[in-house]
């Protein structure tokens, strides 16, 4: 699945999509694809690109989230840009890069 279709993502379970397409099992994991595409990936909030504006990951415990061997739980990981303070959701950040594609 193509997460830039046409998809209603409340009935997903978007964690699990992620991490079986990406394989992340940890947030180093993560942060390591996140700085590999920061050059071509734009905040959703102010446009700057992550690698101009820094960035910081974040997460949060969430039933959807990404079930990570760093946490008990599923969590919810995203991006705050350092710039405006967005919290910039893994999926958009991945809309981008497939998009460059």
């Amino acid at each position: 699945m193509f997460l830039g279709e046409n998809v209603s993502y409340a009935s997903l379970r978007v964690g699990e999509i992620l991490r079986e397409r990406y394989n992340w099992t940890c947030l180093r994991d993560i942060i390591e694809w996140v700085a590999d595409n920061a050059p071509i990936l734009k905040c959703v909030g102010c446009s700057l690109p992550l690698s101009a504006a820094g960035w910081v990951l974040r997460w949060y415990p969430h039933p959807d989230g990404l079930k990570l061997e760093d946490f008990d739980e599923p969590m919810w990981v995203y991006v705050e840009c350092a710039k405006c303070g967005y919290g910039n959701a893994l999926w958009k950040l991945i809309r981008q890069v497939e998009a460059e594609r």
